[in-house]
């Protein structure tokens, strides 16, 4: 804190430990109520059945084995996946509209980490315990009703690492949401907005080739599709080429996302000075 009682930005670089330790107790904090996760699971079991009857009743509509080159098994195989991605993804800009109102957020400032470091290992502990679980629950399911594993093996590695970056470029946009608490208090309009728009143009309701060509390309030209689409299709349809496009530009949104972030955080901070926290 400098002498006129500003606050002052973390130095770079940041010892990473501390975080860790921040992510691994929280973790186990979650691990505690492993149970609840498995509950809420009881939901993606009941959609992913839901849909099972609907995309059964287009196939055999259509008459065709295929539709947007995914069989009914592929089909199936990336809602479940894609929809698992979603569910596992807790509401970070709600927390931090929590911490602007009741002045959580001036407190954590003085603290000797950095404020959104310190969301980062919380969002993404609590990301992998609930996809690990949520993946568990609807491959099971999934498997039982379709009878059929449309999955390259190899391709599991490669996954892994698309789904960090998903989770990283999921973060910066619900920590960019998040972080307009600070001007706005409220951002439940916005991050509404935002959800509607993962379901559709992100790739989670449907695969995006399903979508007539206008829709493509709007979806194309937002980082949505590297949340959700990308790393789904890559589950059922591994391909490395296309993994190689997925990271670069899971690279290069998290980039551009990351410097929005820092910016904002930068921006609120000297508010919260200027206004006395």
């Amino acid at each position: 804190m400098r002498q006129d009682g500003s606050q002052t930005l973390p130095r770079w670089p940041v010892r990473l430990d501390k975080y860790g330790a921040v992510g691994r107790l929280n973790l186990q904090n979650h691990l505690v109520y492993v149970t609840d996760f498995l509950w809420r699971s009881i939901f993606l079991i009941i959609i992913v059945f839901i849909f099972l009857q609907l995309w059964r009743g287009a196939y055999g509509s259509l008459g065709r084995d295929t539709v947007a080159d995914y069989t009914l098994p592929e089909m199936l195989w990336y809602f479940m996946f894609a929809e698992t991605i979603v569910l596992s993804r807790p509401r970070l800009s709600g927390r931090i509209d929590d911490d602007v109102k009741q002045g959580s957020l001036a407190y954590a400032l003085s603290k000797p980490y950095s404020y959104v470091l310190y969301q980062y290992a919380t969002f993404a502990s609590e990301v992998t315990l609930r996809l690990l679980a949520n993946a568990l629950v609807g491959s099971l399911v999934t498997a039982l009703m379709v009878r059929v594993i449309p999955i390259s093996a190899k391709g599991l590695p490669f996954l892994v690492v698309s789904l960090f970056l998903s989770l990283s470029m999921e973060f910066c946009l619900l920590m960019t949401i998040g972080l307009l608490a600070l001007w706005m208090e409220d951002t439940t309009a916005i991050w509404f907005i935002y959800q509607k728009l993962v379901f559709i143009l992100g790739g989670m309701l449907l695969p995006l080739e399903v979508y007539p060509e206008v829709l493509q390309k709007a979806a194309g030209a937002l980082p949505l599709k590297y949340i959700v689409y990308g790393p789904a299709r890559l589950f059922v349809k591994f391909d490395l080429a296309q993994w190689w496009a997925l990271t670069w530009g899971q690279l290069l949104w998290i980039l551009g996302l990351g410097m929005i972030v820092t910016v904002l955080y930068r921006m609120g901070v000297r508010q919260l000075n200027v206004n006395g926290g």
